[in-house]
């Protein structure tokens, strides 16, 4: 009866390696502030103060309304740039538009995934090899 735990890790496995290749796909749809307000917002006399009608006090501000945003969504912003206050309106691009990161997540979780499925099919019956398993699944998912 060794044969249902082997199985059912395996099965677990699989529905994990699901869950991380849609965490993987939402990861690519993150919205982030256009290039022209993030070099603004840069500089040092210049601050972002609301997106629509929503005010930005905190940074956590920013990232919970890009997080209820959509690529291509057009938005106002209102910049203060020396005393003075701005108007601008733009459209979110992807966060991820200019940087690897999505590719090498991608990358790292496959190549954990095949070292910890092989490691499990040849030697299923160590403990060692599944704590190996968990612990890269574990990692890999993150």
């Amino acid at each position: 009866m060794r044969k249902i735990p082997f199985l059912l890790s395996l099965t677990c496995g699989f529905i994990i390696i699901l869950i991380s290749i849609y965490g993987f796909s939402l990861l690519r749809q993150r919205p982030g502030l256009p290039p022209e307000i993030k070099d603004l917002i840069q500089k040092k006399d210049v601050k972002l103060i609301q997106i629509d009608d929503i005010r930005i006090e905190r940074k956590m501000d920013e990232e919970f309304i890009l997080s209820q945003k959509a690529i291509g969504e057009q938005s106002t912003f209102l910049v203060e740039i020396d005393g003075k206050i701005e108007e601008r309106e733009v459209k979110f691009v992807y966060y991820y538009s200019l940087n690897f990161f999505p590719l090498i997540y991608l990358l790292i979780g496959i190549f954990c995934f095949i070292i910890a499925i092989l490691v499990f099919l040849l030697r299923s019956e160590d403990e060692r090899a599944r704590i190996y398993y968990w612990a890269s699944f574990t990692f890999s998912s993150c």
